[in-house]
C-alpha cells in the first residue's frame, strides 16, 4: 500500500514538473490559445448584455484547462479612459468585486506590474496574483495581455500565490461603439470544486463587468 501511495505521489510530482516546463515555453495569452487544441464555446451566463462563455483548451496534450470569455459593448469613448479603469488601482477596485486589494508594483505607459488580492470566501485559502500587463495596438484594436509573475515578490503567510495565469482585454472600435472582450486562462489545482466555485465566480464577474459597463 505504501508503495502504491509513493508511486502515485511520484507520478503527481513528475507531472507537476512537466506542466511547469511546458508553461515556461508560453509567453502570452495569445500563444497559449494558438498552441492549444480548442473546444467549442458554450455561453453559461448573461445579464445586462454581459455574457460569460467557456471553451476547453488542451496545451501540449498535457495541460487540460478552460478559457473564459466575457463580452459586452459600451458607447464610444477614448481608449485611454478604458485603460485607466483597467490599470489604475483606485478605479479597478471601484468596479472589480472579485478583489480585496489592488496596487501597482511597477508602472510605465504601455507596461505595468500589478498586485491583486482576491476575495475568497471562508474557509477556503486566500489567493493573490502578481501579473505583468502589456498594451499592443493592431489597427482599430487595442489588446492588453497579462501573464502571472509568481516570483516577482515574496509570498505572504496564509495566502496562496497564483502560479500560472494568462489574460487578455480586447478593445475594438466598431460603428460608434467599442466591443470589449475579457478572456482568462488559469492553470491551477484548486481545492475548491468547480460546481461550488463557478457560480460564485460567475456571480461576481457579472456584477463587476456590469458596473464596468455602466462607467461609460
Amino acid at each position: 500500500m505504501r508503495r502504491v501511495i509513493f508511486l502515485l505521489f511520484l507520478f503527481s510530482f513528475v507531472n507537476c514538473i512537466a506542466q511547469k516546463n511546458d508553461l515556461a515555453q508560453i509567453s502570452s495569452f495569445k500563444e497559449f490559445v494558438l498552441q492549444s487544441k480548442k473546444g467549442k464555446w458554450e455561453q453559461v451566463k448573461e445579464k445586462n448584455n454581459v455574457t460569460i462563455s467557456y471553451r476547453s483548451l488542451v496545451l501540449f496534450d498535457s495541460i487540460d484547462t478552460r478559457e473564459m470569455s466575457i463580452q459586452f459593448e459600451i458607447p464610444t469613448t477614448t481608449i485611454d479612459s478604458i485603460i485607466q479603469h483597467i490599470k489604475k488601482p483606485i478605479k479597478v477596485l471601484h468596479w472589480n468585486k472579485s478583489l480585496r486589494k489592488n496596487s501597482l508594483l511597477k508602472d510605465s505607459q504601455n507596461e505595468w506590474i500589478s498586485y491583486s488580492l482576491y476575495k475568497i470566501p471562508f474557509p477556503f485559502t486566500q489567493q493573490d496574483l502578481v501579473a505583468i500587463s502589456k498594451i499592443e495596438k493592431e489597427q482599430d484594436t487595442v489588446i492588453i495581455s497579462s501573464k502571472a509573475l509568481p516570483n516577482y515578490i515574496n509570498t505572504k503567510k496564509g495566502i496562496s500565490r497564483v502560479a500560472s495565469n494568462f489574460s487578455q482585454w480586447q478593445l475594438v472600435a466598431d460603428k460608434g461603439k467599442i466591443k470589449i472582450s475579457y478572456s482568462a486562462i488559469s492553470v491551477a489545482n484548486s481545492n475548491i470544486p468547480r460546481f461550488i466555485k463557478d457560480p460564485i465566480i460567475q456571480r461576481k464577474l457579472l456584477r463587476s463587468f456590469t458596473k464596468f459597463k455602466a462607467l461609460f
